[in-house]
């Protein structure tokens, strides 16, 4: 391949951020709304533990994204808008989360937060079809790994952001602070966003779509993100069995996200170069023995070091596997198939933390074995049956 990869697109950057802000504004949700379910009125759900019901608030959010993502992805494939499709689902957000400031019951935060999940599952395939529309096969890993690093960043400031807001100022503020980031993201896209250029579908042309290597992809992601978001659940046994702090188990949280954030631009830069399927099936197969120590680690370090290796295996899987995606995504039928990648993610960090805890009574190895052995099986089906197009005939792409 050429040493020099095609210049990105300019919208890529505008995508990523855009992306940036509104990550930011869900990141701030997070440690405020289990404060918020601890201080209104449980209704009818008030027989729940307060635990139980900040699980449901979170659990039921990410079950809902991930239903909604493939009916929103042909809504973008039958339209052929999916800047429309993504400023209206932005513009839902705010919306949505402007109503915070008036919620006083628990029925009613949960209702809200399922409306939330249908308009981020209806803002999720519409981003993923723009960015693959406006990047090329020789270029697609590197602008996917710049999207990924920026959107990661946001969701990792988010947090602590919103909790030093919310220590100052209370709820309501920071509610209208998270709306006006979301408004933000939306201005952004108002002013400079724009559709890739119209393409003729692979269906008029007489090409069919690959949707069993989607399925497949999509199980890859699952593995990933559910062996990475168990460890959530467990956290009251680290804290208890290692009487480690609520900073120390942060960052033991974190250092996933730190070392993807250091390391994922460089990876889409050699999955352009060298080929994506290697790095996405090496990911996996590095990823089993890393998760086999998360369960294994009994000190701070070793869960700190593991998690640090999936961080690794994280940026080698993620951007290459999407990047493969889009460049085997039949045209006019983006929307669907990259909704099906994307439905794997979310509820992969869905029912991570709700396998782990069910589990976690009887047995810390097990959930992170079985999440292992998933991850083996997906990089022997991704090594064996998915296809990649030689590294010479993507540089010579048009």
């Amino acid at each position: 391949m050429s040493d020099a990869p095609a210049r990105l697109d300019a919208q890529v950057y505008i995508l990523a951020g855009a992306r940036f802000f509104e990550s930011v504004a869900v990141g701030v949700l997070i440690p405020i709304l289990p404060s918020l379910v601890d201080q209104i009125d449980g209704g009818l759900f008030g027989g729940l533990s307060v635990a139980m019901r900040v699980g449901l608030i979170f659990g039921v959010f990410g079950l809902v994204t991930t239903v909604i993502q493939y009916p929103a992805g042909r809504l973008v494939d039958r339209h052929r808008r999916p800047l429309r499709q993504l400023l209206c689902g932005i513009a839902g957000f705010v919306l949505l989360t402007w109503s915070l400031t008036l919620i006083t019951s628990y029925a009613a935060l949960l209702v809200l937060r399922v409306a939330q999940a249908i308009v981020l599952g209806v803002m999720i395939p519409a981003l993923w079809a723009l960015l693959v529309g406006h990047t090329r096969a020789e270029n697609r890993a590197l602008g996917i790994s710049l999207y990924t690093t920026v959107r990661l960043a946001g969701f990792a400031i988010g947090p602590l952001f919103g909790g030093l807001l919310n220590d100052h100022f209370g709820f309501r503020p920071t509610f209208l602070i998270c709306a006006g980031l979301g408004a933000f993201s939306l201005l952004l896209l108002l002013g400079w966003g724009r559709d890739a250029a119209p393409e003729k579908s692979d269906q008029e042309s007489g090409r069919g779509g690959q949707p069993v290597e989607f399925w497949v992809f999509s199980a890859a992601i699952f593995c990933l993100m559910f062996g990475l978001s168990m460890i959530i659940s467990l956290f009251p046994h680290y804290k208890r069995t290692m009487e480690a702090t609520d900073t120390q188990l942060a960052l033991v949280f974190s250092a996933v996200v730190i070392v993807r954030v250091l390391t994922q631009l460089p990876m889409g830069w050699l999955a352009d170069r060298y080929g994506r399927k290697r790095f996405i099936v090496g990911g996996l197969c590095v990823l089993a023995p890393a998760l086999i120590w998360t369960g294994l680690a009994r000190g701070l370090f070793g869960l700190i070091a593991s998690r640090a290796l999936q961080g690794l295996c994280s940026a080698s899987i993620v951007a290459p596997l999407y990047a493969l995606a889009g460049d085997k995504s039949p045209k006019g039928q983006r929307g669907r198939q990259m909704a099906t990648v994307t439905m794997g993610f979310t509820a992969g960090i869905a029912l991570g933390p709700l396998f782990s805890g069910w589990l976690a009574g009887q047995s810390i190895l097990f959930p992170f074995g079985v999440a292992a052995a998933g991850s083996v099986a997906v990089a022997l089906a991704i090594g064996l049956f998915v296809t990649e197009e030689s590294v010479d005939v993507i540089s010579a792409a048009p």
